[in-house]
């Protein structure tokens, strides 16, 4: 992870959906695999030790697991993957589809696991009250903690679930969208503060709407200022972006 000063319990990570699949505003293309390589090699000498992905993601999961196997076994212990289960890919209609049922997400976790050799943190995704209270959804973590997984997380996009997750006891990270459109979430902030949960803040600048280095720099500073431990991703598939991200966190950082 990208490490600020010693006050700052937040670092900087990747999101790494547009590796994979069009996602965000601009509709870019999904890059080519020497260049998606070369951004995972870029962002790791540029001090990045976390990266999430998802089934969901298209070719995410794949790309980033040929990316940690040419790391020497130091470097891999160095990085925290985090993933996700519940949302899929269709590789024939190509999009995305949800299917919470035990036998699905099992095979998804498996699936991720043999791309990715290790997880760190595996998140429910679109998750939901009823899904944390679902007895498939316990199954399917407890089936994952036995691979050695070591956090378990959920990605929230409503006020509800992401209360419910904040007293969730199996859970370490709380996965949520965050910028100054999507406001209405900070109540879940506030509780995963007195509740020992991580947030990973996505979408901080509102899937590529928020652009200049002023906006960014202030968008960084109101996730750094609520004082919540956790990992803002950036949604970058560009090294120079990601250089402009890392100065831009810094300022917010330090100023």
């Amino acid at each position: 992870m990208k490490q600020q000063n010693n006050q700052s319990s937040i670092s900087l990570g990747c999101g790494l959906i547009r590796l994979g699949r069009v996602w965000g505003v601009d509709n870019k293309p999904v890059p080519s695999e020497s260049d998606v390589q070369a951004f995972l090699e870029g962002a790791f000498e540029l001090g990045i030790r976390f990266f999430d992905t998802a089934p969901a993601y298209g070719l995410s999961e794949k790309r980033l697991g040929a990316f940690l196997k040419n790391l020497t076994p130091e470097q891999r212990n160095k990085v925290t993957v985090a993933t996700k289960f519940g949302e899929h890919w269709d590789d024939d209609k190509q999009e995305p589809f949800v299917d919470h049922t035990y036998e699905m997400l099992a095979m998804s976790f498996e699936k991720s696991l043999n791309e990715l050799g290790k997880i760190e943190v595996l998140q429910l995704h679109k998750a939901s009250t009823n899904l944390l209270e679902a007895d498939e959804i316990d199954q399917a973590f407890s089936f994952a903690l036995k691979s050695d997984v070591s956090f378990l997380g959920a990605s929230i996009s409503d006020l509800d679930t992401g209360l419910k997750a904040c007293s969730d006891g199996r859970l370490t990270y709380i996965q949520l969208p965050f910028n100054e459109e999507r406001m209405e979430l900070l109540p879940v902030i506030d509780k995963a503060k007195i509740s020992d949960k991580k947030i990973l803040f996505n979408r901080p600048f509102a899937m590529g709407a928020v652009t200049g280095q002023p906006s960014m720099i202030a968008a960084y500073k109101r996730i750094i200022d609520l004082d919540c431990p956790g990992i803002v991703l950036t949604g970058t598939a560009s090294l120079e972006h990601l250089r402009q991200n890392i100065n831009n966190f810094e300022s917010a950082t330090h100023g």
